[in-house]
């Protein structure tokens, strides 16, 4: 499945309880963006120092870009941990 990685900055320094809250702020305007710009996406999660959007959508990474407190942004693949599968793709 093709998504995007979406990178913050400085929400990584703040306290436990600070960050979660202010992740779970960053992946709604994350959520609000993409609605906005009628982008279809499956679901945004938030994991490690990342959010990951999961859309197939082109224009997602530029309209991520946009969103405030987003340092940088990808698009990825997501695949299984096998070697094999990785080589190929």
């Amino acid at each position: 499945m093709q998504c995007v990685l979406v990178r913050y900055a400085e929400l990584g320094i703040k306290s436990d309880q600070t960050r979660k809250m202010w992740l779970r702020q960053l992946r709604d305007n994350v959520v609000r963006c993409l609605a906005w710009d009628d982008i279809p996406y499956s679901r945004v999660k938030i994991v490690q120092g990342r959010l990951i959007v999961y859309t197939r959508d082109g224009s997602a990474p530029a309209c991520l870009r946009r969103v405030f407190g987003v340092a940088s942004v990808s698009p990825a693949v997501e695949l299984p941990s096998d070697m094999e599968r990785i080589k190929k793709e």
